[in-house]
Formats: structure tokens, sequence, C-alpha cells
């Protein structure tokens, strides 16, 4: 096991020192986390808003609104707990002049009571003149009519789903962890890139560096360093995902503290009708490990070109072509959902009602995904190994030395490459039996 560790620290180590890991890296937590901290400061200048005056003149004016996604979730704070009941509509309609222009009732929350802000910009129709009984009941219509065209197992599977979704909803200020949810969601379609930069030489190097004729002379070269590069890659691709994560992470719970990761996910206007019985961390969570079986997914496919060719430039190359991939495949097939493009889209992730029957079990469409690119990078791994073995494991017969079996047979050809002092056009003239006699006589 010590060997192993060594290797596998080696490995590591190889594959974390490589320049191009940590410019691709780098760039994605520079656009990702300077993403997220515009959305909490608000872009500088102003929201132009149309008003009509006492004598009945519109007006151009100008808001201020830097800040609306702070102020959205410093205001909601004071809301937290609060269950979405008639008292809660009641409330916003007594203390909001919700009968005036968006840009009166914008200055309110801006200016006065930001409480209702982060609610108002996600249900501004519905806060006007509903209650409570009003608000879920067009809900309830919005679902039966997405659910009129299933059949019958897939509408009985999800009315027990949406069965599972607390009614009446508890208010929680989810404008940070929306954030978030965004930020993950856009970095994997950038995955492949990550994927390709981290094992994209992982089996070319050696290659490339005429080396793996000496690996493949141990006794246990094919297996032990195989499994120490493949688990180091597999280690790599994933930690980068995960190391752009934390670094989200701390930085919403820095900007915008710790609420609303329990706040359900239908809080949102663009969940509001899934019947995913879904926290908002839950939500990130799982769109967080979509993503990480990705990036294995996508690592993984560059290793096995990279095994395949000895090129690191192809394994790179054609992980990138992945990217463009949702632009060739048309949207009509309902598997086109499973694009990474869609998978990743939280949108598509928790309104779509797509169902895969296996074995008797029926998955949704997130279940699906991961089972689908865990069993793809299954494969891969697969292929790593059966391409190590037959491409590597063949040495080039162009000279060297031949090691072990007796009298002459069996062993194993070590290629010999230059040596410093003959370079690389050094040609050996063979000898013949009379001069080297010759030789002799002159010594």
């Amino acid at each position: 096991m010590n060997g192993f560790g060594s290797l596998f620290s080696y490995e590591l180590k190889k594959l974390w020192m490589r320049p191009l890991l940590w410019v691709v890296l780098g760039s994605l937590l520079f656009l990702h986390l300077r993403g997220m901290y515009r959305n909490y400061v608000g872009y500088t200048g102003t929201t132009p808003y149309v008003i009509v005056d006492e004598n009945g003149q519109r007006k151009d004016v100008d808001l201020d609104t830097s800040g609306s996604a702070r102020r959205e979730m410093e205001g909601g704070r004071a809301l937290a707990g609060t269950t979405i009941d008639d008292a809660f509509f009641r409330r916003a309609q007594e203390t909001i002049p919700l009968d005036k222009e968006p840009y009166y009732i914008d200055r309110y929350f801006l200016e006065n009571d930001a409480s209702y802000y982060a609610f108002y910009r996600e249900f501004p129709a519905y806060l006007k003149h509903n209650t409570a009984a009003e608000f879920y009941k067009m809900r309830s219509d919005q679902i039966q009519g997405l659910f009129s065209g299933l059949d019958k197992d897939s509408r009985a599977y999800w009315e027990a789903r949406e069965a599972e979704v607390e009614k009446p909803f508890v208010y929680q200020p989810i404008t940070g962890v929306d954030a978030l949810e965004f930020e993950v969601g856009s970095l994997g379609n950038y995955i492949p890139v990550l994927g390709g930069a981290a094992l994209c030489d992982l089996f070319a190097q050696e290659r490339r560096n005429r080396m793996e004729a000496l690996l493949f002379s141990t006794k246990r070269g094919k297996g032990l360093l195989f499994w120490a590069k493949a688990l180091a890659g597999m280690a790599t691709a994933a930690g980068g995902v995960l190391l752009i994560f934390g670094a989200l992470t701390a930085e919403e719970l820095a900007l915008y503290g710790t609420g609303g990761w329990t706040g359900a996910i239908q809080l949102s206007l663009g969940y509001w009708t899934s019947s995913l019985a879904l926290t908002m961390g839950q939500l990130v969570g799982t769109e967080m490990l979509i993503v990480t079986v990705y990036a294995l997914l996508t690592g993984l496919l560059a290793a096995a070109i990279s095994a395949l060719t000895g090129s690191g430039v192809a394994a790179l190359a054609a992980t990138t072509a992945v990217m463009f991939l949702p632009i060739l495949v048309g949207p009509d097939s309902s598997w086109a959902q499973l694009l990474p493009e869609r998978l990743t889209n939280s949108m598509n992730l928790c309104g779509s009602l797509f169902l895969w029957r296996f074995s008797g079990v029926q998955l949704n469409l997130y279940q699906t995904g991961i089972l689908l690119y865990s069993s793809l990078a299954a494969a891969l791994f697969g292929l790593c190994g059966l391409f190590w073995l037959l491409f590597w494991a063949r040495p080039v017969h162009t000279g060297g030395i031949k090691t072990g079996g007796a009298g002459g047979r069996g062993g194993r050809w070590l290629e010999a490459g230059p040596s410093r002092r003959s370079g690389q056009n050094f040609n050996a003239r063979r000898v013949s039996p009379a001069e080297r006699e010759e030789r002799s006589g002159d010594r």
C-alpha cells in the first residue's frame, strides 16, 4: 500500500503542478465570484420608469436600484419563518402602495420597508389583489394543466410528488441561495474545459517523454500505476470543481448570511409550479452533484482519448468540443433534456416532467441524469484501462534493452532513446569479423 500511496501522491502532485489547470481554475473562479458579487452590490446606474402624474402626463424617471439584491435579502429576514397565508397577503396589501406605479412601489421598498421586496419581485401580480387561497388555487390549476398531458403512471407519480410539497409555504429569504444556484448551474457549461485541462495529459505525458516502456518493465507496472494515475486524475477533476463550489459557497455566506437554505424552491417564481419537494439548499446540492459527476465524465473522456492517441492536445480539443453538443442536438427529443447544458439548468431540472422507467423504478430528470452520467463515466474508466493495456503495454522494437527471459526468450524490450554523446543522428556501423581480427593484431 505504501508503494501505491507514493505513486498516487506523485501523480496527484504532477497533475496539480500543470499551469494549464490553474489557468482554467483561476479564470472560472474569477468569473463566477465576480458574477455573484456584482449581483449582490447591483450594477451602478439607474433603472428607467415611465410614470403618469396627476395631470395624466407621462414622464420618464430614473430610480437608482443599486444594491437591490442586498436590500431584498436584508429586508426579507424580517419575514423569515412567516407562513404565507391570508395574514401574510393582508399585511402586505395594507402597508405597501401596491396600487401605485412600479416606480413608486420600488421606491417604497428601497427607501422604507424592504421586508416584502423579494416576494414582490417574484410574485408582483399575486401580491396586489389576491388572497392566500387564490394564490394556491392558481398554482394548483396550473399544475393540473401540466399533468393533463401525462399518461396514467406518470400522472400518478407526479401527483404523489406534489402531495409531498408542504403547503402553505413558509417564507424564507432565498435571494442569496438563488444567486449561488445560478452560478453553480452556469458553471456546468464550462466543465468540459476544466475536465479536459485536468486530465488531457494523464496518459499522454509518459508516451511523449518515451517513458512508457520503462514503466511497463516493472512487475506491477500495468496495474498499480494505472490505478494510481486514474484515481489521481479523478480526484483532480472532482477537486477542481469542489474548490470552485467551496469558494462560491463561502462568498454567498459572507455576503448574504445563512438564511434561505431551508426555503422551498416554490418560493421562486421559476419553480412555483414544480412538484419536487426540495429546499433551495437541496437544489443547490443536487446541481453540485450533477456538475461534479459531469466533471468526472468529461475528465475521463479526455483521459481515454489521451490513452488512445497519446496526445494531450487531441484530448483537450475533444472535451472542449463537447460544450457545443447542445447546438447539434435538437430540442424535440425528450432525451435532449439530459444534455449537460439543460440538465444543469434549474428551470429545466425542476420544471421537467421527464420520467424514465428502469427495472420497475421511475426516475425523474435529475435522478436519470446522475445515473446516466455515472454509468458513462464508469464506461470511460474501463476504456482507459483497456487502452492502457492494449496500446501502452506493447513496446516498439526499435532498439533498446531486453529484460528477463532465459536463453533470450521472453522478457520485455525497453526502448532506448538517443544518448547524450551520440545525439539523434548517431549511426553505429557494424564491424565485420575480418576487421575485428585486424584491429586485434594492431593491438
